[in-house]
C-alpha cells in the first residue's frame, strides 16, 4: 500500500475539484525519488524469478541477470537479461522504463524497442505505470512480460 499517497490525501484540500496539496514540493521529491527506485524494485524481483526459472526449465539455455550502472544518487540506471546471443535491456530515462531487445543476426546488431513504461502521476503523488500508452501495469506484470519477451526470442531463434 502506498502510504504515502494516503498521508497526502489526509493532510490535503479539496476546493472546486481541485487538490491542494499541504507540501508540493515534498510530494514532487516521493514522485522523483519512487520513478527512480523502480529500476532497482523490479531488479530485486527479477533476481528472484530468473532463478526460479532457471531452476525449473527443461532447457539447456539459463537466463542471466546483470546490473547497469546507477546514477549519481546511487540508483540503479537499469539492467540487462541476457541468453544466449540475445539481451533484453531495461533503462531508465525520466519518468520512463524502456525495455530493448538486442541480437545479433549476420553478424549484424539489431535493435528493437519492445516496450516503454511510463509513470503517470495522480494530484496526490500516486504513481501508475503504463506500458506502450494502453494499460497500467503492476511490477509482476512488468516482470512477465519481460520474461515473456527475451523467452520467445530465444525459443524463436
Amino acid at each position: 500500500m502506498d502510504l504515502f499517497w494516503v498521508k497526502t490525501l489526509a493532510k490535503s484540500k479539496l476546493k472546486d475539484g481541485q487538490w491542494f496539496l499541504d507540501n508540493p514540493d515534498e510530494v514532487q521529491k516521493h514522485n522523483k525519488r519512487a520513478i527512480s527506485k523502480k529500476v532497482s524494485s523490479i531488479y530485486q524481483d527479477l533476481l528472484m524469478s530468473v532463478a526460479a526459472f532457471n531452476e525449473h526449465t527443461q532447457d539447456d539455455r539459463q537466463l542471466n541477470l546483470c546490473p547497469m550502472d546507477k546514477d549519481a544518487d546511487g540508483l540503479l540506471q537499469g539492467f540487462v537479461i541476457l541468453a544466449e546471443n540475445i539481451q533484453l535491456k531495461v533503462e531508465r530515462s525520466g519518468t520512463k522504463l524502456m525495455a530493448i531487445l538486442e541480437f545479433t543476426e549476420s553478424f549484424q546488431l539489431r535493435r528493437r524497442v519492445l516496450h516503454q513504461f511510463e509513470a503517470r502521476l495522480d494530484a496526490l503523488g500516486g504513481i501508475r505505470w503504463c506500458m506502450d500508452n494502453k494499460l497500467f501495469v503492476t511490477d509482476d506484470m512488468i516482470i512477465k512480460q519481460l520474461l515473456h519477451d527475451i523467452w520467445s526470442a530465444v525459443l524463436e531463434k
